[in-house]
């Protein structure tokens, strides 16, 4: 309660439009995908949600939901309204170095969206190579964290 109240006054309280009042960094390596979630007010449920690229005006909308407990999927990116737990959830996937950046996630108002801003870090992936010679040649490659064997 006590949280959900300080966020109303920040939120009730804006000098500018977009300020932003919650800050999140996520990272991921190339190929693989990250889960961003992203409150918001309980008054704000029935309100669609959207995802956005940095400086977020209407051509960076990513992907946009419609209406709460909703799932939708655009390319790369999803979003899940989970409205009993009020947050929506966006997924990238297939993460590329190039989706490293600034996002924001907000539920759309008039006027005013407050918006969440979401740091996105991707790195290269990690190989790792095994190799073993007995009786016969099996090459492992881990990358991410997924087993590769190769027998020959």
């Amino acid at each position: 309660k006590r949280a959900e109240h300080l966020l109303w006054t920040a939120d009730r309280s804006l000098p500018t439009p977009g300020l932003d009042i919650l800050n999140i960094h996520v990272s991921g390596v190339e190929g693989g995908s990250v889960k961003i979630q992203c409150p918001y007010r309980a008054d704000y449920i029935h309100r669609p949600k959207y995802f956005c690229r940095d400086p977020c005006g209407n051509k960076d909308v990513l992907i946009k939901s419609e209406k709460s407990d909703d799932f939708k999927s655009v390319g790369k990116y999803s979003i899940y309204d989970n409205s009993p737990g009020r947050s929506f959830t966006v997924t990238i996937y297939q993460l590329t170095v190039r989706d490293s950046g600034i996002y924001y996630c907000a539920p759309d108002q008039w006027f005013i969206d407050t918006k969440t801003r979401i740091n996105v870090s991707v790195s290269k992936g990690k190989y790792n190579l095994y190799v073993c010679v007995a009786p016969y040649i099996s090459i492992i490659i881990m990358y991410n964290n997924i087993h590769y064997i190769v027998v020959y």
